[in-house]
């Protein structure tokens, strides 16, 4: 990956949450992101056999840098009432 670094930057703090399965459970994981976030030039070389390749990462739309990151994800917990068919 090479990229260009931009001098600007300003601090943001993001909270979210992501989703996964384990079993036929529903997980969720909520996370906290504190950061300085600031846009940068990149360009990524993706190997034609990579299972990347057919995505289109190598010609990234937007980039951003994260300076002085944390991130704090909770542990897991399952969702009641929520289950994965198979």
């Amino acid at each position: 990956m090479k990229y260009n670094r931009h001098t600007l930057a300003w601090r943001q703090w993001l909270s979210g949450s992501s989703f996964s399965t384990m079993n036929s459970d529903l997980l969720s994981f909520s996370f906290e992101l504190d950061s300085h976030l600031g846009f940068i030039g990149s360009k990524l070389k993706v190997p034609p056999e990579s299972p990347f390749s057919d995505i289109g990462l190598a010609q990234p739309f937007l980039s951003i840098r994260c300076e002085q990151m944390t991130l704090k994800v909770s542990a897991p917990r399952v969702l009641v009432g929520h289950t994965v068919k198979k």
